[in-house]
C-alpha cells in the first residue's frame, strides 16, 4: 500500500502547488478529480477475495479518509478558509476572504466539499482505528470542521451567485452530487461485498437533513461529533488541540 500512499500523495501535493500558483482552472480540477477517481478504482476496493485468505480485500481507512480530504482539497482552498476563521487574527479576515467563502457557499461546488466531509466524518466514527490512526487523521477531521463551520458562519450573509445558487433545492443539489465520478463509484461500492457497504446509504441520508437543518442542527451533526471524535484518537495533543478549537467554534466564542 505504500505505491497507493505515495500516488495519492502526490495528487493531493499537485493540487496544493496548483493552488499556490494559482493555475487550477476548471480543466485541470477536472482531470485531477478523474485522477483521484482511477486511484480510488485501482487501489484494490473492488478486487475479490485472494487465495490465502477467503476474504475481500479492503483499502485501508486511513487511506480512504486521505482520499476525501483530497478531494475537498481541490474542491476549496482550505487556506483561505482558516484565515476566514481567524487564524491570523480579525485584521486578517479582509473582504476578499470573505467574498472567497461565501462565493464557494453559493456553489453546488461547496455541497461537494461538505459531502466529502461528512463521508469521512462517518468513516471515522464507524472504524475502530485503534492503534493504527494515522498522523494525518486528526489534521483532516479538523479540516472537515472548518468547512461545516465556515459553511454555518457565513451563510446568513451570503450573496447568490448567479451559476449555481445557494438556496438551490435539496433535490438540486443530491442531483448534482450523484453525478459526480466520484459517488457514482462510491454508490456502486455500497451495492459491492464491503464492511463500510453502509456508509453510502448512511450519509447520503444525513445530508440530505442536514441541509435543511437549522445552523444548531448542523454543529450537533457534524462539529459536535467531530470534536468527539478526535478526542477519542490516540494521537496525543495534537487531536487534542484541534478538538480545542473545534469546541471554540461550536461555543460561537468567534464571529464574522
Amino acid at each position: 500500500m505504500l505505491n497507493a500512499y505515495a500516488i495519492l500523495s502526490g495528487i493531493g501535493a499537485s493540487i496544493c502547488e496548483f493552488r499556490r500558483l494559482d493555475l487550477l482552472s476548471s480543466g485541470l480540477n477536472r482531470k485531477l478529480g478523474a485522477d483521484l477517481v482511477q486511484w480510488y478504482a485501482s487501489a484494490g476496493i473492488f478486487s475479490q477475495a485472494s487465495e490465502e485468505s477467503g476474504t475481500p480485500s479492503e483499502l485501508p481507512t486511513s487511506l480512504r479518509i486521505l482520499w476525501h480530504y483530497t478531494f475537498i482539497s481541490l474542491t476549496v482552498d482550505l487556506n483561505t478558509l482558516e484565515v476566514a476563521v481567524g487564524r491570523e487574527g480579525r485584521n486578517s479576515i479582509v473582504p476578499d476572504v470573505c467574498e472567497y467563502v461565501r462565493s464557494w457557499i453559493s456553489t453546488l461546488s461547496s455541497k461537494r466539499s461538505l459531502f466529502h466531509a461528512l463521508y469521512l466524518q462517518n468513516l471515522v466514527v464507524s472504524t475502530n482505528l485503534g492503534s493504527s490512526t494515522a498522523i494525518h487523521t486528526a489534521r483532516i477531521l479538523f479540516s472537515a470542521a472548518l468547512c461545516w463551520y465556515c459553511y454555518i458562519l457565513y451563510l446568513p450573509s451570503t450573496i447568490i451567485a448567479t451559476e449555481m445558487p445557494v438556496n438551490s433545492t435539496p433535490d438540486e443539489i443530491m442531483e448534482y452530487l450523484t453525478q459526480l465520478p466520484e459517488l457514482r463509484l462510491l454508490r456502486t461500492e455500497s451495492g459491492s461485498y464491503s464492511p463500510a457497504s453502509n456508509l453510502w446509504h448512511k450519509t447520503m441520508s444525513s445530508f440530505q437533513k442536514i441541509l435543511v437543518a437549522s445552523p444548531a442542527e448542523v454543529k450537533e451533526n457534524t462539529l459536535c461529533i467531530i470534536e468527539s471524535a478526535l478526542r477519542g484518537l490516540g494521537t496525543s495533543g495534537i487531536s487534542r488541540r484541534f478538538a480545542d478549537i473545534i469546541y471554540i467554534f461550536i461555543s460561537g466564542e468567534i464571529n464574522s
